[in-house]
């Protein structure tokens, strides 16, 4: 009898020990890892480094069209952007993202664009498609097939 109670006793003290190291850390979910991937994709933003940007796009969407076509793109979108609100071309640029879902191995990752802080006067501020490939979130817009031309991920 003394057994068991001491048995019984090293038991419940063994899942109290457990209990408070706080157990096995959860993984993150498909959103939180997604939401993590584009929020360090899109943090080269104010720096305009477009192509430390462009290092995280699909692999097949980069073999049509390298990082310099995405480069281009990005930053004629981002001039175009800071004309059309009529801000200095020095202007600081920041993608935020505001929303993030995630159906299979598709997402959706909402941004918001700001020049100095502040949402510019015109802006389509459409959600950015992501694919997972390999375990890893990258950035696909619909259309990646037809190459830098046909690459329109700011519209």
């Amino acid at each position: 009898m003394k057994a068991a109670k001491l048995l019984s006793s090293f038991f419940f003290l063994v899942v109290i020990a457990a209990c408070g190291t706080g157990g096995l850390t959860p993984t993150p979910t498909a959103t939180q890892d997604l939401e993590a991937r584009a929020v360090a994709a899109y943090s080269f933003a104010p720096d305009r480094n477009w192509m430390e940007q462009a290092e995280y796009v699909s692999s097949r969407s980069r073999d049509i069209c390298d990082a310099s076509g995405y480069a281009a793109r990005v930053a004629s979108f981002a001039k175009l952007i800071i004309g059309m609100d009529g801000a200095h071309e020095n202007a600081k640029v920041d993608f935020v993202v505001e929303e993030v879902t995630v159906d299979g191995t598709e997402g959706s990752v909402s941004i918001t664009y700001l020049l100095n802080g502040e949402p510019p006067l015109v802006s389509n501020q459409r959600p950015r498609r992501w694919v997972l490939q390999d375990g890893q979130w990258w950035e696909e817009h619909e259309a990646w097939q037809d190459g830098c031309v046909g690459w329109k991920l700011f519209e």
